[in-house]
């Protein structure tokens, strides 16, 4: 399994697809969401996975590619995904009560 966690906002660009999901979302929004997908897209790099868009499915969730299971979080200050080869564990879920101290 591969943990990739950021304490802040970063502007990495998103796909088409992924842009189109926060397309009328406040900035604050926005920001959450392209630091998350961020950190998979690390957390997948890791695994040894090329760079993809990871869309999201009807019940928000993500669309992790083929052969692979993840979670994403986010909060204020505080965004974090973890992907393990799906051979290796069949589900993966994460949720963050409460907003982490940074080291």
């Amino acid at each position: 399994m591969v943990h990739v966690e950021l304490f802040h906002a970063v502007s990495d660009d998103l796909f088409p697809e992924e842009s189109q999901v926060i397309a009328l979302a406040v900035d604050k929004r926005r920001r959450e969401f392209t630091t998350a997908r961020s950190c998979a897209r690390e957390a997948l790099r890791r695994l040894g996975h090329p760079t993809v868009p990871i869309p999201r499915g009807r019940s928000g969730a993500p669309l992790w590619p083929a052969g692979v299971v993840g979670s994403i979080t986010h909060c204020q200050g505080y965004r974090s995904a973890a992907v393990v080869e799906r051979l290796v564990f069949g589900r993966l879920p994460a949720h963050r009560a409460q907003k982490p101290t940074a080291p």
